[in-house]
């Protein structure tokens, strides 16, 4: 509750994200043609999915499990006389269309997505890949990295990535395949390669994180079981300086190469964390701040990644060892998925579990070798003996005549661009966002305004701050963080001015908040978090209010531009443009001065005014205000003339036109979007 808000000792308000989730079910499932076990399911760029087998077979399927294209793309495993090869891990690499496999022989190969014909490969590993990420870096700038069986992080930075690929396809041929051996590629002077010691057992998992450039492994050693590794070089400046003036150092780095022992990271390079029996998967959020990992114990443990010593949540009800963590950060959800094919989806703010569907329920049977989740499909796929699709449903979204979005008249709405939420308000004083995407309920608060109806909203430009007003005239202010916490009253509320339009507005740098109402007054607040809310006056506030030729109305609307533009409308039709700095009227916007379309109404309301912040450079050659009436009628001004009408057209067409963009319908209501686009650039533009 808002007036709970207002108390500093107040409880923090519990999220109010979805709690509902639910999966369609039963799964879809079908068989494949693989013979062997997968290494990896992912999903493309086209919204397929791409799986990959032990034996080198390759299947495409679509977005409803439905096989597209299998093809095996080892040629040796298509005869029965040759030795077979096997494929130990695979990722995508979709900024260049191509498919990393790393293979049982200690090769990295690289495939073409479009065909699964060979590309080119790194041979002479010192070790076999058994998992496998890449992700790019900066521009053209990218990293592969490998974990083992002698738990060794393998780290290739490639600064040119598709020069890189152009120079491989050139080497000699090996198997038919442009080969280049590891001592070549670092010889090259476009690959740049690290190999650290980091776990006592094989690696379970690899991954590298972007935003906080670094590494995560995981292994089953107690001690090891996860390891947040820096990429690049080290953060001890003694160290760097060693490296510097050592010249032997590269020769230091060619011994890993022939048999030399792997070097460890520096304690200030890596965070390790211990784990009952290690770790088997993990998933990392930056946006959240969380890791999760999951292994042979049955117990998610949720870690900050800066602190090592204990989890800071478990979370228990797997029956079988976890095989597949997720997090999706846009909802705060976690996704697990055990050996039995068991799912789980929690709420990682309070630590709840949400749903287990039990394999009796999806139709899933078997152990669960690779899982997925397509989050641009809110799909979760499951390998098994065979492929299952478990389909995310949102409760919100399904067909009901009778949902409303508020149970009193709405009165506004607002788009933050920020988190795409729709934020609404309504005459019971209740304020809601919403998920653009997705439909959900993000945030929900009542007794906004007390007693007295929300009638009017607005956001700054961080989508940060929202101020609202209401119908007994106060003006408040929220954070927005989502979720909606009072911050300040800048104008308590009396019951004969109803505030029915505030913004923001930015003057050199400065930001104030501006609203307006039925006591024909401009009310102008700086907007300073640290300092008690007052109406300023070195915005010539008082200056603004005592113009004799001010409004003479109720003002309805009001709208601002940098650097010191405002424009207010009233109910008699008159539009004012202000110089807010100095107080002082710039032109009185008359539209009834204009030629106006006779269809017969007195309604000389303005509901609305807009600038068009994009066209006020060109002055006198665009239309750069845009005003809703009055009598009904869409009005462009130009406003560096003293107030030129420069088009005016009825804002509502009953009859067929080919002006609107989108138009709809119902009996008695009609909403109209206009394309303007171009639109009133110049004068000399015809109406069409």
């Amino acid at each position: 509750m808002a007036k709970k808000l207002e108390n500093p000792m107040a409880e923090k308000p519990l999220s109010t994200r979805p709690k509902q989730v639910s999966f369609h079910l039963p799964a879809t499932v079908t068989e494949a043609p693989h013979r062997e076990a997968l290494v990896d399911v992912s999903s493309m760029s086209d919204g397929n999915f791409i799986a990959v087998g032990q034996d080198g077979l390759i299947s495409v399927w679509s977005a409803d499990l439905k096989l597209k294209k299998s093809k095996i793309i080892f040629e040796e495993n298509k005869l029965s006389a040759r030795k077979m090869k096997w494929i130990a891990a695979s990722v995508l690499m979709p900024s260049y269309n191509k498919l990393i496999v790393g293979t049982c022989d200690r090769e990295i190969r690289f495939y073409e997505l479009s065909n699964f014909e060979p590309y080119c490969q790194i041979i002479g590993l010192e070790s076999m890949p058994l998992r496998l990420d890449y992700s790019d870096r900066d521009k053209d700038e990218s990293i592969i990295l490998y974990g083992d069986e002698q738990g060794c992080v393998n780290i290739f930075l490639v600064a040119l990535m598709g020069d890189a690929l152009r120079t491989w396809t050139k080497c000699p041929a090996v198997d038919e395949i442009p080969s280049i051996f590891l001592d070549t590629l670092l010889d090259s002077g476009l690959v740049t390669f690290a190999r650290w010691k980091v776990h006592e057992d094989w690696v379970t998992q690899i991954k590298y994180i972007h935003p906080i450039k670094s590494a995560i492994s995981s292994s089953n050693d107690y001690h090891t079981a996860v390891v947040i590794g820096w990429v690049d070089g080290t953060k001890n400046v003694q160290k760097r300086l060693k490296d510097l003036l050592d010249s032997s150092s590269i020769k230091s780095k060619r011994s890993v190469l022939v048999g030399g022992v792997s070097p460890k990271r520096l304690p200030d390079d890596e965070s390790v964390f211990k784990v009952h029996k290690g770790v088997k998967t993990f998933d990392f959020c930056k946006k959240c701040n969380i890791l999760a990992t999951g292994g042979l114990d049955r117990i998610i443990r949720l870690w900050n990644p800066y602190i090592t010593g204990w989890p800071i949540g478990l979370l228990s009800g797997h029956s079988s060892p976890i095989g597949f963590l997720c997090i999706e950060d846009r909802n705060m959800r976690l996704f697990s998925v055990s050996l039995d094919s068991t799912v789980m989806v929690w709420n990682i703010e309070d630590q709840s579990c949400l749903l287990s569907v039990i394999p009796k329920a999806s139709g899933i049977s078997g152990e669960m070798v690779v899982c997925h989740f397509a989050p641009e499909l809110r799909v979760l796929c499951i390998a098994t003996d065979s492929l299952a699709l478990l389909q995310l449903q949102d409760r919100q979204l399904q067909p009901n005549p009778t949902l409303t979005s508020h149970s009193e008249p709405v009165f506004g709405c607002l788009y933050n661009e920020r988190f795409q939420h729709v934020i609404s308000c309504s005459e019971g004083s209740v304020i809601k966002a919403w998920d653009l995407r997705t439909g959900h309920l993000e945030a929900e608060l009542h007794d906004a305004h007390g007693d007295a109806a929300v009638t009017s909203m607005a956001l700054d430009s961080s989508g940060q701050r929202l101020v609202t007003g209401g119908s007994d005239g106060s003006v408040k202010r929220w954070n927005y963080s989502p979720l909606i916490h009072y911050m300040q009253t800048l104008k308590p509320g009396s019951s004969e001015d109803e505030v029915s339009a505030c913004t923001y507005a930015e003057i050199y740098n400065n930001r104030f908040i501006i609203s307006v109402g039925w006591n024909n007054k401009i009310n102008i607040f700086p907007d300073q978090e640290d300092e008690p809310a007052a109406e300023v006056h070195c915005l010539q506030s008082e200056q603004i209010n005592s113009e004799r030729n001010g409004h003479q109305d109720d003002i309805l609307c009001v709208a601002s531009c940098p650097p010191n533009l405002l424009a207010t409308s009233s109910c008699d039709g008159d539009v004012i443009l202000w110089n807010l700095v100095s107080g002082h009227i710039l032109s009185h916007l008359n539209p009834l001065t204009g030629a106006q379309p006779k269809d017969g109404t007195d309604d000389l309301i303005i509901h609305k005014v807009l600038f068009l912040q994009s066209r006020t450079k060109w002055k006198n050659e665009a239309a750069s205000l845009v005003a809703s009436g009055p009598k009904g009628c869409i009005t462009f001004w130009n406003i560096f003339r003293g107030g030129t009408v420069f088009a005016c057209f009825p804002g509502v067409h009953l009859d067929r036109s080919n002006c609107g963009i989108l138009r709809k319908s119902l009996p008695g209501r009609v909403l109209a979007a206009w394309m303007l686009w171009k639109h009133q650039q110049n004068k000399f533009q015809k109406l069409h």
